[in-house]
């Protein structure tokens, strides 16, 4: 459930990102930026949680 978590955010923030890009909209100070590095982070935690259990 937490890989999905992970992955489902990860989407959401790319399309966020392409929204705010195609208006011209994006920059730095984008929160965008933040939630794709905290959905990279949620994955690798969920994978090494994963490899932990066996």
């Amino acid at each position: 459930m937490l890989l999905l978590a992970g992955i489902l955010l990860g989407t959401v923030v790319d399309m966020a990102y392409r929204h705010a890009h195609t208006l011209g909209k994006y920059g730095f100070e984008d929160p965008s930026a933040g939630l794709w590095v905290a959905s990279c982070m949620v994955v690798i935690y969920a994978l090494y949680r994963h490899c932990r259990t066996f």
